[in-house]
């Protein structure tokens, strides 16, 4: 890759200022921790037995209540002739401590506890001087109680080689990092040797969907029901990259309540940047996604100062007070706080509510805020086919954002009769309908952070057929073909006789009955005709 002017000046004050490498081991620090498994980071001296093996004879991990299975190993050369280890161990219970011996290193490690649906971590960027601040904020955070840490970017400055990498991150974090996972997403000072440093030092979450070259640079992953989206605004933002396609797809599919995104680029910014190439083409490519997707959240860094700013139903943070140089922001319509403070982000869930505080130098509390986002209704549709044909007695599924952080705590009513709720997640909520006459009628959902409603219409009888995932009618036999006997099922008949058809042939009438054991899902016992798979329901008219 060739080098632009301003890359090849930052190389040099790279190999100017970086701090000689060190030759001596790393002791292990955690990563892309999950209920049940972690991955373990650390560094070997180069004359290690077996440094190329599959397993070290040197690594030995004990713990207490647990048989950890060691799933993959990798190891990778340093320039300075270390090698880097990365491994995988699963069946690993929360709040349990890791031993480890790596030959003249021993000590532990400790997984961090877990309660659903409530989360606490921690946020900063812009960090790695060495600077007496940074030393300070992490003095603080290593003393915070934190599932996970997201950094925002710009790692190490000038440019996160290896050196930088190990002496401004690692060495100053590793306490934290013993018992706390880092998260980051890249900045721009990040980019050198096209991210190698930075992806070869780092084990983050694999995803799938994302281009093996691509992996590292963007990802997702899920931590007590929380979805964090880890974006690289350094990346061509243009429309049909692979990460603005992975990413819509990501929106699309996602279930949580509580989606976080965070990137370095701010798209909202009072700072400095506000002209940036890559903050405008992440106003204009990320922001608005973001948006209609309806994150509350979204946390970037590369302004080297605190910024609280609003858009529609998203709030943006910008934590770039991390240790690097500050300089002061300025004005933007959006700005609702700001500061010119070296700080971190503490963030905790309680459920249906987010907390976050801005903390600085001291320990104090700069900045406050809480988010509740309300529920907010985009269609109401049958349950089998998700078109807005809906019967007393059938089956409704809602679709929106923040709909059910808690079922404890949801209540759906139709015209004030409450429905019965068979499934919940933060974007889709089954229900069943009550039997009561046809007509229009005013659906709410009410949870502690608000309510949205919506007019819906009951037809008099609306049967439906319920299909697999290749579009076949949905049998008690799952290798069902034509000439055999099967039940079929469906929802939406209202009790109502109704017409089975194949085309524009009409095959009989029907009285569907019950399925005791499924709410709102009834059956019909038929022999299948050639062509079966275009089978379909015809609501008869009323006489």
């Amino acid at each position: 890759m060739m080098l632009t002017r301003r890359q090849l000046v930052l190389s040099g004050l790279a190999a100017r200022f970086a701090a000689a490498a060190v030759s001596s081991p790393l002791q292990p620090w955690l990563q892309d921790v999950q209920p049940d498994r972690a991955t373990l980071v650390w560094t070997s001296d180069p004359a290690s037995p077996n440094a190329l093996g599959s397993q070290p004879q040197w690594a030995t991990w004990a713990v207490p209540g647990a048989s950890p299975t060691i799933t993959s190993i990798t190891a990778t050369p340093l320039p300075d002739g270390r090698f880097l280890y990365k491994t995988r161990l699963e069946g690993l219970p929360a709040a349990t401590e890791v031993s480890y011996s790596l030959g003249p290193i021993t000590g532990k490690l400790r997984m961090p506890e877990s309660t659903p649906g409530q989360l606490r971590f921690l946020v900063f960027g812009d960090s790695g001087t060495g600077s007496e601040e940074q030393l300070q904020l992490a003095r603080l955070m290593e003393a915070e109680s934190a599932a996970l840490v997201l950094h925002t970017g710009d790692i190490a400055y000038p440019l996160a080689t290896d050196e930088g990498l190990e002496n401004f991150y690692f060495k100053t974090y590793r306490g934290l990092m013993s018992r706390t996972s880092f998260y980051p997403c890249p900045g721009n000072h990040d980019y050198e040797d096209d991210l190698l440093p930075y992806r070869r030092w780092h084990a983050l979450p694999h995803t799938p969907g994302i281009p093996a070259k691509d992996q590292g640079r963007y990802y997702n992953f899920d931590s007590q029901g929380v979805e964090f989206i880890s974006l690289d605004s350094n990346d061509s933002l243009s429309e049909g990259t692979s990460m603005l396609s992975w990413l819509d797809t990501r929106l699309a599919q996602s279930r949580a309540f509580w989606r976080i995104a965070y990137f370095h680029h701010p798209p909202y910014t009072a700072g400095y940047h506000a002209n940036n190439v890559s903050c405008r083409l992440a106003a204009e490519r990320l922001a608005p996604r973001l948006e209609a997707a309806e994150i509350p959240l979204v946390i970037n860094g590369h302004e080297h100062s605190y910024q609280r700013l609003a858009s529609r139903q998203t709030t943006y943070v910008i934590s770039g007070g991390g240790g690097g140089g500050l300089y002061p922001p300025g004005a933007h319509p959006n700005l609702i706080k700001s500061g010119t403070w070296h700080h971190y982000l503490r963030a905790s869930i309680d459920t249906w509510r987010m907390r976050i505080e801005a903390i600085g130098l001291e320990g104090e509390i700069l900045d406050q805020f809480e988010l509740a986002p309300p529920p907010t209704l985009k269609s109401a549709v049958n349950s089998a086919n998700f078109q807005p044909r809906l019967a007393p007695g059938g089956l409704l599924s809602l679709f929106g954002h923040h709909l059910c952080a808690s079922p404890n705590d949801l209540s759906v009513d139709l015209d004030g009769e409450s429905l019965q709720i068979l499934g919940t997640s933060g974007t889709q909520l089954n229900l069943r309908l009550p039997n009561r006459s046809p007509g229009r009628a005013t659906l709410r959902i009410k949870t502690p952070n608000g309510e949205a409603t919506r007019e819906i219409e009951l037809l008099r009888s609306a049967p439906v057929l319920f299909r697999d995932p290749q579009s076949r009618p949905l049998t008690n036999n799952p290798h069902a073909r034509e000439g055999d006997t099967v039940k079929l099922y469906l929802t939406g008949s209202a009790n109502q006789r109704f017409r089975l058809r194949l085309g524009t042939r009409i095959l009989g009438e029907f009285q569907a009955t019950p399925v005791p054991t499924v709410p709102g899902v009834e059956k019909i016992t038929v022999t299948l005709p050639t062509g079966w798979h275009q089978l379909e329901l015809d609501p008869l008219p009323a006489s």
